[in-house]
Protein backbone atom coordinates (compact mmCIF):
# COMPACT_ATOMS: atom_id res chain seq x y z
CA UNK A 1 0.00 0.00 0.00
CA UNK A 2 1.45 3.48 -0.37
CA UNK A 3 0.26 6.84 0.15
CA UNK A 4 0.84 10.23 -1.72
CA UNK A 5 3.56 11.47 0.98
CA UNK A 6 4.43 10.49 4.38
CA UNK A 7 2.28 13.21 6.01
CA UNK A 8 -0.78 11.15 4.72
CA UNK A 9 -0.15 8.08 6.45
CA UNK A 10 -2.11 8.79 9.46
CA UNK A 11 -5.50 6.85 7.96
CA UNK A 12 -6.32 3.70 9.75
CA UNK A 13 -5.40 2.03 6.20
CA UNK A 14 -1.59 2.96 6.91
CA UNK A 15 -1.26 2.98 10.19
CA UNK A 16 -0.16 -0.77 10.05
CA UNK A 17 1.78 -0.43 7.32
CA UNK A 18 3.43 2.33 9.14
CA UNK A 19 4.59 0.15 12.00
CA UNK A 20 5.44 -2.35 9.27
CA UNK A 21 7.91 0.08 7.71
CA UNK A 22 9.41 0.93 11.51
CA UNK A 23 9.95 -2.81 11.54
CA UNK A 24 11.80 -2.89 8.18
CA UNK A 25 13.77 -0.32 9.18
CA UNK A 26 14.92 -2.11 12.11
CA UNK A 27 15.48 -5.27 10.63
CA UNK A 28 17.78 -3.54 7.89
CA UNK A 29 19.62 -2.00 10.03
CA UNK A 30 20.62 -4.74 12.37
CA UNK A 31 19.91 -8.18 10.77
CA UNK A 32 21.06 -10.30 8.43
CA UNK A 33 20.19 -9.04 4.76
CA UNK A 34 21.41 -13.07 3.53
CA UNK A 35 18.39 -14.00 5.41
CA UNK A 36 16.19 -11.18 5.18
CA UNK A 37 12.94 -13.33 4.22
CA UNK A 38 13.61 -15.20 7.52
CA UNK A 39 12.90 -11.50 9.27
CA UNK A 40 9.55 -11.69 11.24
CA UNK A 41 8.28 -8.29 9.40
CA UNK A 42 8.78 -10.10 5.92
CA UNK A 43 7.09 -13.30 7.11
CA UNK A 44 3.90 -11.47 8.75
CA UNK A 45 3.51 -9.50 5.36
CA UNK A 46 4.68 -10.79 2.00
CA UNK A 47 6.39 -14.46 2.38
CA UNK A 48 4.30 -17.14 3.49
CA UNK A 49 5.81 -20.79 2.52
CA UNK A 50 3.44 -23.89 3.62
CA UNK A 51 -0.32 -21.97 3.52
CA UNK A 52 -2.72 -24.54 2.47
CA UNK A 53 -4.16 -22.25 0.13
CA UNK A 54 -1.26 -23.29 -2.21
CA UNK A 55 -1.96 -26.70 -2.87
CA UNK A 56 -4.43 -26.33 -5.91
CA UNK A 57 -2.25 -23.34 -7.26
CA UNK A 58 0.28 -25.93 -7.61
CA UNK A 59 -1.91 -28.48 -9.12
CA UNK A 60 -3.51 -25.76 -11.52
CA UNK A 61 0.18 -25.43 -12.83
CA UNK A 62 1.32 -28.43 -13.37
CA UNK A 63 -1.98 -29.09 -15.27
CA UNK A 64 -0.98 -26.34 -17.84
CA UNK A 65 0.51 -28.09 -20.60
CA UNK A 66 3.19 -25.46 -20.27
CA UNK A 67 4.11 -26.88 -17.29
CA UNK A 68 7.38 -28.66 -17.94
CA UNK A 69 8.62 -26.37 -20.80
CA UNK A 70 7.78 -22.71 -18.84
CA UNK A 71 6.29 -23.01 -15.33
CA UNK A 72 8.10 -25.73 -13.83
CA UNK A 73 11.76 -23.52 -14.49
CA UNK A 74 10.22 -20.04 -14.05
CA UNK A 75 8.85 -21.27 -10.28
CA UNK A 76 12.58 -22.50 -9.26
CA UNK A 77 13.89 -20.40 -6.14
CA UNK A 78 16.74 -18.68 -5.72
CA UNK A 79 18.95 -18.86 -2.34
CA UNK A 80 19.05 -14.99 -2.05
CA UNK A 81 16.98 -14.04 1.22
CA UNK A 82 17.14 -17.95 1.80
CA UNK A 83 13.59 -18.57 1.13
CA UNK A 84 12.16 -21.84 3.01
CA UNK A 85 11.07 -24.07 0.14
CA UNK A 86 7.69 -25.58 -0.69
CA UNK A 87 6.87 -29.18 1.25
CA UNK A 88 5.51 -30.37 -2.45
CA UNK A 89 7.90 -28.80 -4.64
CA UNK A 90 11.60 -28.43 -3.41
CA UNK A 91 12.87 -26.27 -5.78
CA UNK A 92 10.33 -23.52 -5.39
CA UNK A 93 8.42 -21.53 -2.18
CA UNK A 94 4.70 -21.01 -1.59
CA UNK A 95 5.05 -17.38 -2.43
CA UNK A 96 6.80 -17.70 -5.93
CA UNK A 97 3.97 -20.54 -6.87
CA UNK A 98 1.32 -18.25 -5.58
CA UNK A 99 2.79 -15.24 -7.75
CA UNK A 100 2.67 -18.07 -10.60
CA UNK A 101 -0.55 -18.95 -10.15
CA UNK A 102 -1.92 -15.06 -10.87
CA UNK A 103 -0.29 -14.65 -13.95
CA UNK A 104 -1.61 -18.52 -14.72
CA UNK A 105 -5.33 -17.18 -14.02
CA UNK A 106 -4.64 -13.92 -16.31
CA UNK A 107 -2.87 -15.51 -19.35
CA UNK A 108 -5.78 -17.91 -19.51
CA UNK A 109 -8.68 -15.60 -18.92
CA UNK A 110 -7.98 -12.90 -21.17
CA UNK A 111 -5.48 -14.50 -23.55
CA UNK A 112 -2.77 -12.42 -23.07
CA UNK A 113 0.61 -13.13 -22.32
CA UNK A 114 3.11 -10.79 -19.77
CA UNK A 115 5.19 -10.99 -22.53
CA UNK A 116 2.45 -8.82 -24.50
CA UNK A 117 2.76 -5.59 -23.20
CA UNK A 118 5.57 -2.68 -22.99
CA UNK A 119 5.34 -1.45 -19.69
CA UNK A 120 4.25 -3.51 -16.39
CA UNK A 121 3.70 -1.49 -13.60
CA UNK A 122 2.92 -3.09 -9.99
CA UNK A 123 1.18 -1.40 -7.28
CA UNK A 124 3.19 -2.92 -4.24
CA UNK A 125 5.49 -5.03 -5.19
CA UNK A 126 6.83 -6.66 -1.86
CA UNK A 127 10.26 -7.50 -2.04
CA UNK A 128 10.14 -7.78 -5.37
CA UNK A 129 8.96 -11.77 -6.19
CA UNK A 130 6.58 -11.25 -8.72
CA UNK A 131 8.54 -8.81 -10.28
CA UNK A 132 11.20 -11.86 -10.63
CA UNK A 133 8.61 -14.35 -11.50
CA UNK A 134 7.59 -11.96 -14.97
CA UNK A 135 11.34 -11.87 -15.90
CA UNK A 136 11.67 -15.23 -15.32
CA UNK A 137 8.73 -15.77 -17.93
CA UNK A 138 11.03 -13.13 -20.52
CA UNK A 139 9.49 -10.04 -19.86
CA UNK A 140 12.62 -7.92 -21.18
CA UNK A 141 10.79 -4.61 -21.14
CA UNK A 142 9.64 -1.62 -18.54
CA UNK A 143 8.53 -2.77 -15.35
CA UNK A 144 7.43 0.07 -12.53
CA UNK A 145 7.44 -0.71 -8.92
CA UNK A 146 5.39 2.01 -7.12
CA UNK A 147 5.56 1.68 -3.23
CA UNK A 148 7.31 3.25 -0.39
CA UNK A 149 10.85 3.79 -0.38
CA UNK A 150 11.60 1.05 2.65
CA UNK A 151 10.49 -1.67 0.25
CA UNK A 152 11.88 -0.09 -2.66
CA UNK A 153 15.12 -0.62 -1.67
CA UNK A 154 14.35 -4.16 -0.56
CA UNK A 155 12.96 -4.65 -3.87
CA UNK A 156 16.34 -3.14 -5.19
CA UNK A 157 18.74 -5.52 -2.82
CA UNK A 158 16.48 -8.77 -4.06
CA UNK A 159 16.71 -7.83 -7.85
CA UNK A 160 19.99 -6.76 -8.31
CA UNK A 161 21.23 -9.87 -6.37
CA UNK A 162 19.12 -11.85 -9.24
CA UNK A 163 21.02 -10.31 -12.07
CA UNK A 164 17.43 -8.24 -12.79
CA UNK A 165 18.81 -4.98 -14.08
CA UNK A 166 17.62 -2.15 -11.59
CA UNK A 167 17.52 1.56 -13.65
CA UNK A 168 16.34 3.55 -10.86
CA UNK A 169 17.20 6.73 -12.68
CA UNK A 170 15.57 5.91 -15.81
CA UNK A 171 13.05 8.48 -17.27
CA UNK A 172 11.21 6.64 -20.32
CA UNK A 173 9.96 3.57 -20.98
CA UNK A 174 12.29 3.07 -24.23
CA UNK A 175 15.23 2.07 -21.21
CA UNK A 176 14.56 -1.22 -19.91
CA UNK A 177 14.49 -2.45 -16.76
CA UNK A 178 13.30 -2.07 -12.97
CA UNK A 179 12.23 1.90 -12.17
CA UNK A 180 11.14 2.54 -8.85
CA UNK A 181 7.89 5.39 -8.08
CA UNK A 182 6.94 5.92 -4.84
CA UNK A 183 5.92 9.67 -5.20
CA UNK A 184 2.40 9.86 -6.93
CA UNK A 185 2.20 12.80 -7.82
CA UNK A 186 4.45 12.00 -10.57
CA UNK A 187 3.22 9.29 -11.97
CA UNK A 188 1.70 10.38 -14.97
CA UNK A 189 1.33 8.80 -18.58
CA UNK A 190 4.30 10.41 -19.81
CA UNK A 191 5.95 7.71 -17.21
CA UNK A 192 5.52 5.57 -19.77
CA UNK A 193 5.95 7.17 -23.21
CA UNK A 194 6.40 4.67 -26.59
CA UNK A 195 7.37 6.59 -29.90
CA UNK A 196 4.65 6.15 -32.21
CA UNK A 197 1.92 5.43 -30.04
CA UNK A 198 0.40 4.72 -26.85
CA UNK A 199 2.02 1.77 -24.98
CA UNK A 200 0.44 -1.51 -23.81
CA UNK A 201 0.48 -1.10 -20.17
CA UNK A 202 -0.32 -4.13 -17.65
CA UNK A 203 -1.03 -2.56 -13.88
CA UNK A 204 -0.76 -5.10 -11.14
CA UNK A 205 -2.08 -4.90 -8.17
CA UNK A 206 -2.43 -7.84 -5.98
CA UNK A 207 -4.35 -6.90 -2.54
CA UNK A 208 -2.40 -3.76 -2.33
CA UNK A 209 -4.93 -1.45 -3.96
CA UNK A 210 -7.99 -3.06 -2.08
CA UNK A 211 -6.04 -1.76 1.05
CA UNK A 212 -5.41 1.91 0.03
CA UNK A 213 -6.96 4.90 1.11
CA UNK A 214 -10.03 5.52 -1.51
CA UNK A 215 -8.16 8.92 -2.82
CA UNK A 216 -5.02 6.85 -3.39
CA UNK A 217 -6.61 4.88 -5.67
CA UNK A 218 -8.43 7.33 -7.50
CA UNK A 219 -5.16 8.77 -8.33
CA UNK A 220 -4.04 5.70 -9.46
CA UNK A 221 -6.28 4.94 -11.93
CA UNK A 222 -6.95 8.39 -12.46
CA UNK A 223 -3.88 8.22 -14.40
CA UNK A 224 -3.56 4.92 -16.06
CA UNK A 225 -4.36 5.12 -19.90
CA UNK A 226 -6.64 3.60 -22.13
CA UNK A 227 -4.40 1.13 -23.24
CA UNK A 228 -4.17 -0.64 -19.91
CA UNK A 229 -4.79 -4.40 -18.74
CA UNK A 230 -5.33 -5.42 -15.50
CA UNK A 231 -4.32 -7.80 -13.12
CA UNK A 232 -6.00 -7.25 -9.90
CA UNK A 233 -6.70 -9.50 -6.79
CA UNK A 234 -8.82 -7.71 -3.94
CA UNK A 235 -10.76 -9.00 -0.58
CA UNK A 236 -14.48 -8.22 -0.21
CA UNK A 237 -13.46 -6.10 2.78
CA UNK A 238 -10.93 -4.06 4.27
CA UNK A 239 -11.18 -1.54 7.54
CA UNK A 240 -14.80 -1.39 7.05
CA UNK A 241 -15.11 -0.66 3.45
CA UNK A 242 -16.31 -2.50 0.59
CA UNK A 243 -14.55 -3.29 -2.36
CA UNK A 244 -17.27 -5.63 -3.97
CA UNK A 245 -18.84 -2.12 -4.71
CA UNK A 246 -15.93 -0.24 -5.30
CA UNK A 247 -14.40 -2.46 -8.07
CA UNK A 248 -17.65 -2.84 -9.04
CA UNK A 249 -18.43 0.76 -9.58
CA UNK A 250 -14.87 1.28 -10.93
CA UNK A 251 -15.08 -1.45 -13.77
CA UNK A 252 -18.34 0.54 -15.16
CA UNK A 253 -16.48 3.98 -15.51
CA UNK A 254 -13.08 2.94 -16.76
CA UNK A 255 -13.22 1.83 -20.09
CA UNK A 256 -16.18 1.30 -22.69
CA UNK A 257 -14.40 -1.37 -24.83
CA UNK A 258 -12.55 -3.40 -21.73
CA UNK A 259 -13.06 -6.86 -20.97
CA UNK A 260 -13.44 -7.62 -17.57
CA UNK A 261 -13.19 -11.51 -15.47
CA UNK A 262 -14.10 -10.65 -12.63
CA UNK A 263 -14.60 -14.29 -10.38
CA UNK A 264 -13.75 -15.45 -6.66
CA UNK A 265 -11.07 -17.33 -5.97
CA UNK A 266 -12.69 -20.75 -4.92
CA UNK A 267 -9.70 -22.01 -2.86
CA UNK A 268 -9.39 -18.37 -0.63
CA UNK A 269 -12.85 -17.58 0.53
CA UNK A 270 -13.98 -13.57 0.14
CA UNK A 271 -11.41 -13.29 -2.09
CA UNK A 272 -11.54 -12.38 -5.85
CA UNK A 273 -10.03 -11.44 -8.95
CA UNK A 274 -10.24 -9.11 -11.53
CA UNK A 275 -8.52 -9.07 -14.89
CA UNK A 276 -9.22 -6.12 -17.51
CA UNK A 277 -8.06 -6.41 -20.92
CA UNK A 278 -8.68 -4.43 -24.58
CA UNK A 279 -10.05 -6.97 -27.13
CA UNK A 280 -6.93 -9.31 -28.77
CA UNK A 281 -7.21 -8.06 -32.32
CA UNK A 282 -6.78 -11.18 -34.88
Amino acid sequence: MLCENRKDRDSSEESAWQENINQLQYAILNDDPREFLRWKVIRDTMFFDNPTYIDPELAALKSDPKWPCIWETAIQETIIGHPPPYYAQARSSGNLIHHAYHVLRFQQETGRHVNDFDVIIEFGGGYGSLCRLIHNLGFQRRYVIIDFPEFAALQTYFLESIGIPVNAGAKNSEERGVYFLSDIPNFHDSLCPKKGGKPNVLFIATWSLSEAPIEVRQTIMAKLGNSTSFLLAYQDEFEGRNNLDFFQSWQAELHDDMQWYDSQIDHLPNNYYLFGSQPVKP
